[in-house]
């Protein structure tokens, strides 16, 4: 996976830049980005005894959030493509169109009206957001999805901070054995927690798709 993190000034200059390579692998079920670049070079020796700490930190960290919440808990993070999902919104075709070399649907969404359940703390952007997915015609896979947010977040009643902005761009398509997965993500946000303003862009493009052995298979 390749990741590039930029951070702007009030003025919206690059005050702050990282890029590089990183492998993601499964750590007790759960995807761990072990990087391997930093820009166009390898890691130093000390680099990667932070990457060494960072991975023991992270399954450590992993193993004290099952024993507190359990297996079951709902990640309060986490978009799930599901009918509750689906509910949420009002979808419009709005035409048949080749993207990637593939037929595929335009569709619209939008929030389907003001008073919308919140369960989860994502659900407070779900809630506000709107945006197009393009839909492959064969499969029905969700191809590419774009949103944007159309109010401000207020998390916890703005205690915690507000996402004043937000937008950003999914990208899937099928790799190995057919199977569709999430090749390119791209996001900006401008966000305040207590007196501190962030504006942030994140790009993150997975390649070199590889199979991995299942060690808890009997």
């Amino acid at each position: 996976m390749f990741k590039h993190v930029k951070r702007f000034d009030g003025q919206g200059n690059i005050s702050e830049e990282d890029n590089g390579d990183y492998e993601v692998t499964p750590i007790d079920g759960v995807p761990f980005e072990r990087r391997l670049t930093v820009g166009n070079r390898p890691l130093s020796d000390e680099e990667q005894l932070w990457e060494k700490e960072r991975q023991t930190n992270f399954r450590e960290e992993l193993q004290r959030l099952r024993t507190e919440t359990g297996d079951n808990e709902e990640d309060d993070e986490a978009i799930r493509f599901n009918r509750e999902l689906a509910e949420r919104y009002v979808f419009t075709l709005e035409q048949e169109e080749i993207y990637r070399n593939r037929p595929t649907y335009r569709v619209s969404f939008r929030p389907r009206s003001d008073e919308l359940p919140v369960r989860r703390r994502i659900d407070y952007a779900l809630n506000k957001a709107r945006g197009t997915v393009w839909i492959d015609r064969e499969t029905y896979e969700a191809t590419r999805v774009e949103f944007e947010l159309i109010d401000k977040v207020r998390l916890w009643w703005g205690m915690l901070g507000t996402i004043n902005h937000a937008r950003g761009s999914v990208d899937r398509r099928p790799v190995l054995d057919d199977t569709w997965v999430q090749v390119q993500f791209e996001t900006y946000t401008d966000s305040r927690a207590v007196f501190k303003r962030t504006r942030r862009s994140e790009f993150r493009q997975w390649r070199n798709f590889q199979w991995i052995e299942n060690k808890n298979k009997h």
